[in-house]
């Protein structure tokens, strides 16, 4: 499935799509559900194995 058709089934523009495969925008959950269920899987597998290292406070 191309992008371009991806994108029309779940009502998201394009140009959003492509800026989040580029890391260039966050993706709401939302929207990420929305393209696991246009893509017939799990939600959670986007996201299985990803970790962040955490975040130092300033002081």
């Amino acid at each position: 499935m191309s992008q371009e058709e991806l994108v029309h089934r779940v009502g998201m523009h394009r140009t959003y799509a492509s800026s989040v495969e580029c890391g260039e925008r966050n993706i709401s959950v939302l929207n990420l559900v929305s393209l696991a269920s246009a893509l017939e899987v799990d939600p959670g597998e986007f996201i299985a194995g990803l970790a962040r290292e955490p975040r130092h406070v300033q002081k």
